[in-house]
């Protein structure tokens, strides 16, 4: 599938009256299958380019994407939709990249608008933007991203880099909304994730919180991959500008080197709010603070 802007697998628009949904008791319901590919300049998903509507599966039957490949020239690529002004709830991309050239690329969503919600999604594939922001749920989030997971399938790896931005996460690089859990006794993210790229601020959920994280649990740090030196990294945020509360991390920390600020919750708490945080685990950095 090949187009310009608003290019997806099943749609290029799901519009506001627009309502994509999948019923079943089978676990998994695929929208767009094994093999397909989807190319576009800018607002690309693996189901809607655009989504301003309803992409919504159930607990019993998830709505997914396993295309190949969706790949935005200019941005905002998706595995379920490129850009999101509406819903997603119950998704779950398979996809086998999720790539942008520049601008933002991100496992179930380019970017989350404002007043908008992801949430029961999970993310099983590579995200990756060359010159942008990258995320395992979104690139950037100005919503609601609520009990969501970035995970590899069986026992592979799922690698989130990118390039020429200071922030990396596994959920997303910037949250300037909300990211909360209601289930406490599930993580967000896992060391089966891997964070690659130039940034020099990384978090377990997100690299810069400018929003508010409520009710999270990361039980496994996700690997870090970079040449960068002087890192700032947190298991929870890698700077934290606002709120945090009632988190939870549970983390080893051991040997890390070219660090400059380490913390098991935010490495660098910058005029933010910290509250109810508990760390139980193992840190050590051989430079820096920790």
């Amino acid at each position: 599938i090949r187009g310009k802007k608003n290019v997806g697998g099943l749609t290029g628009m799901n519009e506001a009256t627009g309502t994509i949904t999948v019923t079943g008791t089978s676990g998994e319901q695929t929208a767009a299958g094994n093999g397909i590919t989807v190319n576009g300049t800018t607002q690309v998903g693996g189901i809607a380019g655009d989504n301003q509507g309803e992409l919504q599966g159930s607990a019993g039957a998830y709505l997914v994407s396993s295309a190949d490949k969706v790949h935005a020239t200019q941005g905002l690529a998706g595995g379920i939709a490129g850009v999101s002004k509406g819903s997603i709830r119950y998704a779950a991309s398979r996809c086998g990249s999720v790539q942008a050239d520049e601008g933002e690329a991100g496992g179930i969503t380019g970017v989350n608008r404002a007043g908008q919600g992801i949430r029961d999604c999970i993310n099983y594939g590579t995200v990756t933007s060359s010159d942008g922001y990258a995320g395992g749920i979104t690139a950037t989030n100005a919503g609601t991203i609520a009990d969501c997971q970035v995970k590899a399938a069986d026992k592979g790896t799922v690698k989130i880099h990118s390039a020429g931005v200071k922030e990396s996460g596994a959920i997303c690089g910037i949250n300037t909304g909300v990211i909360r859990a209601a289930d406490d006794s599930r993580t967000m993210a896992d060391n089966t994730v891997i964070l690659s790229g130039k940034a020099t601020i990384y978090g377990g959920i997100t690299g810069s919180n400018q929003g508010s994280i409520i009710g999270v649990t990361l039980t496994a740090m996700p690997q870090i991959s970079t040449s960068e030196n002087n890192l700032t990294i947190g298991g929870i945020a890698g700077e934290n500008k606002n709120s945090i509360n009632n988190v939870s991390a549970e983390l080893k920390f051991e040997n890390f080197s070219s660090y400059r600020y380490l913390g098991g919750i935010v490495g660098s708490n910058k005029a933010g709010t910290i509250q109810n945080a508990t760390f139980t685990g193992t840190i050590t950095e051989k430079n820096g603070s920790a």
